[in-house]
């Protein structure tokens, strides 16, 4: 297992890869309820967005701890488990941030 002397070392070893990894679950969830959503009318637009975003919220989630468990079940990762975690968990934080700034203003 390697030493890692500061943070840096020990999110970067594997970040990019989470975070590129569970980009995609978000994206191809989003973009399939946009393609869709053209379809809808502008009031059911809104609401199944907001369907959409909690969906990209919870498959972003579950890919997190589906990536965390596997790191921790191959040996060969236990030095990229927190990187990649890490990385899995920026996109529910990019997801929330916006909301939760929308119900400081209210």
């Amino acid at each position: 297992m390697t030493n890692f002397t500061n943070l840096y070392d020990l999110i970067s070893n594997g970040f990019i890869f989470g975070f590129i990894d569970n980009g995609i679950v978000v994206a191809s969830i989003l973009g399939v309820a946009f393609f869709a959503g053209l379809k809808l009318s502008p009031d059911a637009r809104a609401t199944a967005w907001k369907v959409a975003m909690t969906c990209a919220l919870v498959g972003a989630l579950g890919n997190a701890a589906s990536d965390f468990v596997g790191c921790m079940g191959d040996p060969t990762m236990w030095d990229s488990v927190v990187g990649i975690t890490a990385g899995c968990m920026a996109w529910p934080a990019i997801l929330i941030t916006p909301k939760v700034k929308q119900q400081r203003r209210v």
